[in-house]
């Protein structure tokens, strides 16, 4: 069996599939309107409240919020903004957030422009804000690391190209600054990797090649060396230090002490890539392999057998209103769309270094392609949190290589002992721009109908989220009715126990708790739910022998993250924090703390409760 496919050359020439280009004011425009009508709604008691406690802590009370350290770039940047813009609270860093997404774009579609078609490249930016909006995050480390590597791509590309060895310091600069922006960004070193592959794609000497690396690195040592004197200066050098510690303690251990996989232990962080990337790549492979089986065999069928064509057009639109089920049922939901994108922006990334002729496109590809997998090393999700600020270079390069790609022909060739097969199926232009059109049609629907129904930690339909949280840093922030009542409930009794500054043990997934109260974090991380457990064990022995009186202790009842947490607190209350298999360990050392004291139970309602120790002169 032989199998010939017909491929663009190069990728910026006219196609069937043509797209016109808006103005790009209006378009931007039009994005930027998009993005913030999403960051009214959503109360998320994990993330938001620990990257917003960071933020508030950083300069007041650094060793409070130790653990956040590895991200401290961000720490400073939201800090600074947080001074600059005090009343916007939880919205004013969801709007900063855009901002980034957008300088990110933006940067994406200068480096693009001039090599695809800028239809298609305004396509592939409007699909990936509409993806990334399932999920509109707040100003944080991910989305400011995906900015600066899109920074880092953009001085290395143009110094490569313009044969220039400034931009090529700026470019291991900005990869240092990444690195204090979040801890695995270390990995950024390895983009030097693009000065390799331009010298084999362009023929250079490997004296310039040596040259051109030594100029990178020399970028990066002075930046790092920068930032570690500027950190000295600001009394954050020991505390960086002593979170890195904590990082690399728990990054080293494969398994816990209760024989549990260690979610940051390095060997199961690249196991878990591994597995997640091939899967991607195997997604996408069958779903490209379905479509050019399926189109060229009903095309065959209908020449042979024109009887049954009304059944074929007929299984057509059966097979889209299939798809669109899947959709709205959740079975195709954002975490499909992450590997359907990666795995597309790998498959074409395979076909373009062994195919394609155009050298600069082919840098930049390989630029997008580390990026995309370089980025979200290090997360214990691996790209299922991550991946949607890694593809800007990718995903546009991987769109406009499909939407050219003119014609396919298979020629099967069966030869057996007592019959032969030959046929020849193809898809022609038309039958292309239709599928292509399709396809669009059903990711950019897809996106559009997950971000309606805002799939991250507040699952709910938008237009039930249109109740208040009572809170000063709440403001512009709605959610549903049960939601509200349940915070507005623990702030208002809570506020009888505990006033700002005061060290509170949040537990163990609600970090929000502390922005909005102003509490420190008793454990020097507001989100202990992200300690390990003998991590936990250990920080809270330090906490207790360090610090005095003891802490009010808020402790979340039902969960609030993951699958089933999304719609806290509407589902049954058998799905608790306390029979929680990946909470049990902690559970059990938090309540050999609370016993050895002698806390006791003062209120509580459906999702929270409060403990104080029993006398009560320990809390003031």
């Amino acid at each position: 069996m032989s199998m010939k496919n017909t491929l663009p050359q190069p990728l910026n020439k006219a196609s069937v599939f043509q797209l016109k280009e808006m103005n790009s004011i209006l378009f931007f425009s039009l994005l930027v309107v998009y993005q913030i009508a999403f960051i009214f709604q959503g109360v998320d008691v994990g993330d938001s409240g620990s990257y917003a406690n960071f933020y508030q802590l950083i300069f007041k009370s650094p060793d409070s919020v130790q653990y956040s350290f590895m991200f401290w770039l961000s720490g400073v940047f939201g800090a600074l903004y947080m001074k600059l813009f005090p009343g916007l609270g939880i919205w004013g860093l969801r709007l900063l957030g855009v901002l980034v997404s957008t300088s990110t774009l933006l940067i994406a579609y200068q480096l693009l422009k001039k090599y695809l078609n800028k239809g298609h490249l305004q396509l592939s930016l409007l699909i990936l804000v509409l993806f990334i909006n399932n999920n509109p995050k707040e100003f944080y480390y991910n989305n400011f690391s995906a900015l600066i590597y899109l920074l880092v791509a953009y001085c290395l590309f143009t110094g490569l190209r313009d044969h220039k060895l400034l931009p090529l310091f700026f470019s291991g600069a900005l990869a240092a600054l990444n690195v204090f922006n979040r801890v695995p960004n270390i990995l950024a070193l390895g983009i030097m990797a693009g000065i390799i592959y331009y010298g084999y794609l362009y023929h250079t000497g490997y004296k310039q090649q040596l040259k051109q690396c030594l100029v990178f690195i020399a970028g990066f040592l002075a930046c790092t060396g920068l930032v570690l004197l500027v950190m000295h200066l600001m009394g954050h050098l020991k505390v960086y230090v002593n979170s890195l510690k904590i990082v690399f303690a728990m990054g080293q251990k494969t398994k816990l002490s209760d024989g549990t996989d260690a979610d940051y232990g390095i060997a199961n962080l690249l196991k878990l890539l591994y597995w997640q990337y091939k899967f991607s790549f195997i997604a996408a492979t069958l779903f490209f392999v379905f479509v050019l089986i399926f189109v060229p065999i009903s095309n065959y069928l209908k020449t042979k057998f024109p009887f049954i064509l009304t059944k074929l057009v007929f299984s057509r639109y059966l097979l889209l209103l299939l798809m669109l089920a899947l959709i709205i049922s959740g079975k195709i939901d954002n975490i499909i769309m992450i590997y359907f994108f990666t795995g597309i922006c790998l498959m074409s990334a395979a076909a373009i270094f062994i195919t394609n002729k155009n050298k600069e496109i082919s840098l930049l590809m390989f630029l997008g392609i580390f990026i995309a997998v370089i980025h979200p090393m290090g997360s214990s999700t691996g790209i299922h949190t991550v991946i949607i600020y890694s593809l800007w270079l990718a995903f546009p390069i991987a769109l406009e290589y499909l939407l050219t790609i003119r014609s396919v022909r298979i020629d099967l060739n069966l030869s057996a002992k007592f019959a032969d097969f030959n046929s020849k199926l193809g898809l022609s232009d038309v039958q292309l721009t239709e599928i292509k059109k399709t396809g669009c049609g059903i990711v950019i629907f897809a996106c559009l109908f997950q971000s309606f129904f805002y799939p991250y930690f507040d699952r709910h339909n938008r237009l039930d989220m249109h109740y208040p949280i009572h809170n000063k840093y709440m403001g512009g922030i709605f959610t549903t009715r049960e939601r509200a009542s349940a915070l507005n409930e623990l702030l208002q009794e809570s506020a009888k126990y505990v006033k700002p500054d005061d060290n509170v043990l949040a537990y163990d997934n609600i970090p929000l708790y502390h922005y909005l109260t102003e509490t420190k974090p008793y454990l020097r991380n507001s989100w202990p739910w992200l300690y390990q457990p003998d991590v936990f064990k250990a920080q809270l022995e330090k906490s207790e022998a360090e610090i005095k009186p003891l802490p009010v202790v808020i402790f979340q009842i039902i969960r609030t993250n993951g699958s089933v947490g999304g719609r806290w607190p509407d589902y049954s209350l058998k799905e608790t924090t306390l029979n929680w298999n990946l909470s049990k360990t902690r559970n059990e050392i938090l309540n050999d703390f609370l016993s050895a004291h002698h806390y006791r139970e003062v209120w509580s309602n459906r999702a929270f409760k409060i403990l104080i120790p029993d006398k009560t002169t320990d809390i003031k």
